[in-house]
């Protein structure tokens, strides 16, 4: 059973040894300290994102402690429940980022024999695109080229050019509890456009 967060009428506007650095780029000092503290496979579940490291599994409850709030004015966010192995359509969340904000986009599901609130539900769902300061296993950050993905990585399981700007390249895992996901890296010619986690069993 799917469920959607209703929306009200009106919005709110809401070092040089990692993967992809180049010389001439500035490097932030996010890449050198947060990949230290990081695993190197892309199944530990962990990634580095607008200044907090996570870990799956994470809740709708974990991103809103980090400063995440719903990033539309979905009218009953607060009445909001899942029952025993639902799920959700897909809502938006955002965060202030020193001047800018940053937008994610997530479904949650829930794993429980128990009726949850959003706060509680499970992320099956995450999208995670530019210009968010981002990080992942193995030093790949928002500047890695997909090159440097399949060299941390490995060969994808799917590899897709769309033209000379566009690369798509989708990943098979198995997380530390056992569940199994897809990891979508999504770049241009340059730099991760956009990296996208989707839980098996999740509904389009």
């Amino acid at each position: 059973m799917k469920k959607k967060l209703v929306l009200l009428t009106v919005c709110v506007v809401a070092a040089l040894s990692f993967a992809g650095c180049k010389k001439e780029e500035e490097i932030p000092e996010y890449v050198a300290t947060i990949g230290a503290e990081m695993e190197a496979e892309l199944s530990s579940g962990q990634f580095y994102l607008d200044g907090d490291l996570y870990k799956f599994p994470i809740t709708v409850g974990e991103l809103r402690e980090n400063g995440y709030y719903m990033g539309l004015n979905y009218k009953n966010e607060d009445t909001f429940t899942l029952p025993p192995g639902g799920q959700s359509d897909a809502f938006m969340m955002a965060k202030e980022v020193g001047d800018d904000g940053h937008q994610i986009w997530c479904k949650v599901f829930n794993p429980t024999e128990e009726e949850l609130k959003l706060d509680e539900c499970s992320i099956g769902y995450l999208l995670i695109d530019a210009p968010a300061d981002m990080m992942f296993p193995g030093g790949i950050w928002s500047k890695s080229e997909h090159e440097d993905v399949i060299d941390v990585y490995g060969e994808p399981r799917d590899f897709k050019n769309d033209s000379d700007t566009f690369y798509d390249l989708w990943y098979d895992i198995e997380m530390e509890d056992g569940s199994k996901w897809e990891v979508k890296f999504r770049h241009n010619s340059w730099s991760v456009s956009d990296v996208t986690y989707t839980r098996e069993g999740m509904e389009e």
